[in-house]
């Protein structure tokens, strides 16, 4: 049975993925969430055992940086993690997040454009979202300490 989980304590409803309900998290108005929970991820497993997930890291002032993931334990070869865009070309730095994330320094998305991505994901869990610029994060050079 495939189904929907997210790790979030206060940003959105693990009970209903419906994308009515998690849109008004993506509100400035709940910025507070964003900086409590910081980082969590939504994911969804497939009836084949494929986990695919969004995984989303907030920095207050920057918004929001995601990583689209496939997860096949029993063919690795089908794994991927793209890295969101944010509007400036990625590749000039890492940030190490309270949280303990590190993410590309121009990877941070505005809580709208990080909603347009969500949306898609929660509408079709298995398709890379196209309502932004995404960059493989294997032609990105991690830092040593990663």
């Amino acid at each position: 049975m495939s189904k929907f989980h997210s790790t979030f304590a206060l940003v959105g409803n693990s009970n209903d993925f419906s994308p009515t309900v998690w849109q008004p998290f993506f509100d400035s108005a709940y910025s507070d969430l964003w900086e409590k929970d910081q980082t969590g991820s939504i994911q969804f497993l497939t009836e084949e055992g494929e986990q695919y997930s969004l995984i989303l890291n907030y920095k207050k002032d920057e918004g929001i940086s995601i990583s689209f993931n496939r997860y096949n334990r029993n063919d690795f070869s089908r794994n991927f993690s793209f890295i969101s865009q944010g509007n400036r070309t990625l590749g000039s730095g890492f940030e190490y997040l309270p949280s303990g994330e590190t993410v590309p320094t121009d990877s941070f998305l505005s809580l709208n454009d990080a909603w347009g991505v969500v949306n898609e994901f929660l509408r079709q869990p298995t398709k890379k979202p196209s309502s932004i610029n995404w960059v493989d994060s294997n032609e990105l050079i991690w830092p040593e300490d990663y």
